[in-house]
């Protein structure tokens, strides 16, 4: 928690899958999110989606998300263009 609450006043984004967004629940006020759709409830702010990006949290529901998580990570660092083309040379759809 203390790393979590580090890299937040640092201006860090924070990346999670699965279960683990629901150690940002402290910090969640006002965000949305989303997590492993079974432990939905445990989250106020819960979004069915893949993956869902509320600066400095990028969450994802689970390992059958990976991928779209991987694109959004791609396109965070390296643009657009790259994370089209890497999905374009994946045959990713």
């Amino acid at each position: 928690m203390d790393t979590i609450k580090k890299f937040i006043d640092n201006n860090k984004k924070i990346i999670t899958i699965c279960a683990a967004t629901l150690l940002l629940i402290p910090w969640l006020t006002n965000k949305k999110a989303t997590c492993y759709p079974p432990l939905k409830d445990f989250l106020p702010c819960w979004v069915d989606q893949d993956v869902v990006v509320d600066l400095p949290f990028i969450t994802s529901q689970g390992v059958g998300a990976s991928h779209v998580l991987a694109f959004h990570i791609v396109e965070m660092i390296s643009g657009i263009s790259v994370a089209e083309e890497l999905k374009k040379s994946l045959c990713f759809k």
